[in-house]
């Protein structure tokens, strides 16, 4: 992957499907080359992202609660570990919008 601003590769994460990380200090940045609907649901950081914001315009990106547990919809269920930032449905004005991430640690 290309670098960006002296970013690198984020080891150790697994991006979801159609999306990319790459890394550069206490800031981890998710590259969205899909359109996902309204949420994505990134592995692991759960508890480890202070504040969150789109990288075109710093905009906020609101970091939501998973699911409830509902033994009726498991299809819902994210695990605990989990962050779930959301998105707006609509598109964005930018070809690959990036979240960047600000770690606690």
């Amino acid at each position: 992957m290309r670098r960006h601003h002296g970013a690198g590769p984020a080891e150790g994460l697994v991006s979801p499907q159609d999306c990319r990380y790459t890394r550069r200090g206490d800031r981890l940045s998710l590259h969205l080359f899909g359109r996902p609907l309204r949420h994505v649901h990134l592995r692991g950081l759960r508890g480890r992202v202070a504040y969150a914001q789109f990288l075109h315009d710093a905009s906020e990106v609101r970091i939501g609660e998973p699911p409830a547990d509902d033994p009726g919809h498991d299809y819902l269920r994210v695990p605990s570990d989990h962050l779930t930032p959301e998105l707006p449905v609509q598109g964005l004005d930018v070809s690959v919008p990036v979240v960047e991430l600000f770690l606690t640690h």
